[in-house]
């Protein structure tokens, strides 16, 4: 009797907030993603600290979306986006807020994102 509450236990602690768990974090690209060849994203910490960095290349046409799996607790954790279209400025960088709460999967709009004027971009 004991051990399976034990295990019940154990389970719930690991799905709880207080662990860092794999997220599945959507990356939806705008209407025009089929120009994107190159996409960069960076997840920080708190502090700032680098997370996880990733880069994307795509041969014509770019996706609609991308996926990552990332380990995260609960949280905000800083966001920037460095996108690189055929034929346009070298990068628009697009920073914001992803918020972790308890989801395993999360979608982020890059549109919704703030962009960042192009002189502090990457």
């Amino acid at each position: 009797m004991l051990l399976p509450l034990l295990l019940l236990g154990g389970w719930w602690l690991y799905k709880s907030d207080l662990f860092s768990q794999k997220r599945e974090i959507v990356w939806r690209l705008d209407r025009d993603s089929g120009s994107i060849q190159f996409l960069e994203i960076q997840i920080l910490n708190p502090q700032g600290e680098l997370l996880k960095r990733e880069e994307f290349y795509f041969q014509s046409p770019g996706p609609e979306e991308v996926q990552q799996r990332v380990p995260l607790s609960s949280g905000d954790y800083p966001i920037r986006v460095f996108v690189q279209r055929l034929g346009a400025e070298p990068y628009v960088t697009y920073k914001g807020t992803l918020q972790v709460r308890g989801r395993e999967t999360i979608v982020v709009w890059v549109r919704d994102l703030e962009r960042v004027p192009s002189a502090t971009s990457h």
